[in-house]
């Protein structure tokens, strides 16, 4: 028969004498699994945290400390001249005195005479047309020259501001229908990202800017026909 073992304090105070020191070890082993999973994971947990916080704390100040040295060796006057002539090269709308004004220009420098000459224009805003990556007015016109007048026009009034591209040209004797598509484009909107690296003009910037700079027109924008 199966005897029933019934549980008292005798029994507990044999039990304990008998495995106290493997109840000793058991408790300092359990105390510190409990010790490890509730104070040194979340520790390490912690630890782990603060460093990836550190480490960015890190690179926004070395972000901000690159973008204070770039702005502190800006001049305000330069930044001006090169707003000023990306704004002509690119008008941020549609710039009908630049226009004429380029055409003049180049009218002027060739000897080219120009004659009747026209917008394609809707009601009021005008019509453009996109081509690539930038709306441009078209303008169509007539120049009474030469063929080697009209190529020096032609010339002249690529490398003048705003910029420019001929679609389309049509010569007949000492006569010429040209059409001239000019660009323009609306300025970005701002968007400061406060951990974004502020990257200076490159040297192929600062070289496009300075030819821009030479195509600059003057500032009167008269223009008369060709009798």
């Amino acid at each position: 028969m199966n005897k029933k073992i019934v549980f008292n304090q005798d029994l507990l105070k044999i039990i304990y004498v008998r495995y106290r020191p493997y109840l000793i070890y058991s408790g300092v082993i359990i105390i510190c699994l409990i010790i490890f999973l509730k104070v040194v994971i979340p520790q390490i947990y912690d630890f782990f945290t603060v460093r990836d916080e550190v480490n960015q704390i890190r690179e926004r100040i070395n972000v901000l400390t690159q973008n204070l040295n770039l702005l502190s060796n800006l001049n305000n006057s330069d930044l001006d001249s090169d707003l000023n002539i990306t704004a002509l090269a690119l008008p941020p709308e549609k710039d009908f005195a630049g226009i004429l004004n380029a055409i003049k220009q180049a009218s002027a420098k060739s000897g080219a005479v120009v004659g009747d000459y026209s917008f394609m224009v809707g009601e009021i805003s005008g019509k453009t047309k996109e081509i690539k990556k930038y709306p441009s007015i078209e303008v169509d016109l007539s120049l009474k020259n030469d063929i080697k007048t009209t190529q020096n026009f032609l010339n002249e009034i690529y490398k003048t501001l705003p910029l420019s591209e001929v679609s389309a040209i049509d010569v007949s004797g000492n006569s010429a229908n040209i059409t001239i598509s000019f660009y323009y484009k609306q300025l970005p909107k701002m968007q400061y990202n406060k951990n974004m690296t502020i990257k200076g003009l490159s040297n192929q910037d600062n070289s496009l800017l300075k030819d821009l700079s030479n195509w600059k027109t003057s500032e009167s924008s008269d223009f008369s026909l060709a009798e």
